[in-house]
């Protein structure tokens, strides 16, 4: 063990080329926390989005439907359905609504019963009464096929009641976007656009 690190301190003592430059000091940590991660993760990219110039309708309208998206009733699918739903409206900021769909992810649960009950009135019941802790017990005894199977005719219940409810949802999104959309752009944005 020594040697070596004798060798090594005559290797460098004997270089002709003088050592490379110690890189410069790091830049002081972001702000840590909750904060920190809503700082970088939305507002610093929402407010670049700003500094282009897209309206406060545009941006608003980019959240409602990212929000409507996010309460896609299949797990795991909002991703998809929202770049769908920017692929078909390409005029809407995708960053935006992926921000929403991120922050109302978690409405699917409390409104999945609500999508099952608009889906009964034009469909009528459902062979089987549908509860989540039965599907668990399903998926813990019987494996995934049959908790798979257990939640087809309740998903494509559920996605049939989002689908009759998205102009109500997307309004109601609307609605509760606009104005902090607006106070935004008015501290992010060049020139608040109306």
């Amino acid at each position: 063990h020594y040697p070596l690190r004798r060798q090594r301190q005559m290797c460098i003592r004997d270089r002709r080329t003088p050592p490379p430059p110690l890189p410069p000091p790091a830049a002081p940590p972001a702000a840590g926390g909750v904060r920190g991660v809503v700082q970088r993760s939305v507002i610093e990219p929402l407010s670049a989005v700003m500094q282009r110039g897209i309206t406060t309708r545009t941006l608003t309208a980019s959240l409602a439907l990212g929000g409507a998206c996010g309460v896609f009733p299949v797990p795991l699918t909002t991703w998809a359905v929202t770049l769908l739903a920017n692929a078909a409206v390409p005029s809407l900021n995708p960053l935006a609504m992926q921000v929403a769909n991120s922050i109302v992810t978690p409405l699917v649960v409390p409104l999945f019963p609500l999508f099952l009950r608009v889906a009964g009135v034009l469909r009528g019941p459902m062979r089987d009464a549908f509860s989540f802790g039965d599907v668990r017990a399903q998926f813990a005894t019987l494996g995934i096929v049959a908790g798979l199977e257990r939640l087809r005719e309740p998903l494509g219940r559920a996605v049939l009641g989002w689908a009759v409810m998205l102009p109500l949802i997307f309004a109601v999104f609307y609605a509760l976007a606009f104005m902090p959309a607006r106070a935004f752009a008015r501290q992010y944005g060049p020139a608040a656009k109306i």
